[in-house]
């Protein structure tokens, strides 16, 4: 579960329930774009509540100090680590406190709660945060789910990540992230949990919260060009290395990790890089040849399928 305050707190004695990468959400104020996520009610279990830390006097020098990218400018964004948490300052935004265990997350806006600005460093680098600390890292991803398994797309921005898997999307092709896909390992290998709010996407377009909250990640293609204009599409896997540190570049949010994070976020990655194929898809980025860039997705996936598989039919 993650907690969600308004500091000061509001009058208002309504709780907000929302279920987000599979994780429950409260919030004491509403959080438009998790409108589509939201639940009727969650009783939380019994435990140690949530309970804000009070600024250091005296703080250790920031584990971030640079501008960061929150209501469409660039602004001073700064991170400080308290034996219990986090203190996040956004410029002109506000202050938000992450909790060590992920568990919450304060939030004292200079603005109104409801500003934009605000929700997007609720949603943005604050929850972000706080599921890396419960083991969930956020990929920078597209993503489409094929018979169940995920397929992932990670790339430079304007690769083409959201054009690849919204030309995929159709008939048994689901469409599961536009830009933020988090991931969870355990037992069963690395998990998908696509319950997440897709922030350019419009409500009817975000995971319906009637399908499934997990799905295993089965394959993640690395975008590039190619290196001859116009050759052929090409799919050739990368080495548990190279694999581990495509991961690990396009994770949402590393800046903010301190030693302990970023140590642990290594490990994760590293470990679905040993199970989860992943691999280099290069291809003319031309829209006429999307086709042939679907059927080479779908036969690394389905090697066994015939071509006229109703999995591809809208492809052909």
């Amino acid at each position: 579960m993650i907690e969600i305050r308004a500091l000061p707190p509001t009058q208002r004695q309504e709780a907000f329930c929302y279920l987000v990468a599979n994780r429950h959400v409260r919030a004491d104020f509403a959080l438009q774009p998790l409108a589509p996520h939201q639940i009727r009610s969650y009783n939380p279990p019994a435990g140690q509540p949530f309970i804000l830390q009070p600024e250091p006097a005296t703080p250790d020098a920031p584990i971030y100090d640079e501008p960061g990218w929150i209501g469409e400018q660039w602004r001073t964004t700064t991170l400080m680590t308290v034996p219990a948490g986090y203190w996040l300052h956004i410029a002109a935004v506000g202050k938000f406190f992450i909790a060590r265990d992920g568990s919450g997350i304060g939030v004292w806006p200079q603005e109104a709660l409801t500003h934009a600005w605000v929700t997007e460093a609720v949603l943005g680098p604050a929850l972000s945060l706080a599921l890396a600390l419960q083991g969930v890292f956020c990929l920078h991803a597209s993503a489409v789910a094929i018979s169940g398994q995920v397929v992932a797309f990670v790339g430079e921005s304007g690769w083409g990540k959201s054009t690849l898997a919204a030309f995929l999307h159709g008939d048994n092709w689901q469409f599961v992230a536009d830009d933020v896909l988090p991931l969870e390992v355990g037992e069963e290998g690395t998990t998908c949990l696509p319950n997440f709010p897709q922030l350019k996407l419009s409500a009817a377009q975000q995971w319906p919260l009637a399908s499934p909250q997990r799905l295993p990640l089965t394959a993640v293609y690395l975008l590039t060009t190619p290196t001859v204009q116009n050759s052929k599409v090409e799919i050739q896997p990368l080495s548990p290395l190279e694999a581990t540190l495509a991961l690990v570049r396009h994770t949402v949010a590393t800046k903010l990790f301190d030693k302990q994070l970023l140590t642990q976020h290594l490990a994760f990655c590293s470990g679905i890089a040993r199970h989860v194929p992943v691999k280099r898809l290069a291809y003319p980025r031309v829209y006429a040849r999307l086709p042939e860039v679907a059927m080479a997705v779908y036969t690394d996936n389905f090697p066994n399928k015939n071509r006229d598989s109703t999995l591809l039919k809208h492809l052909i």
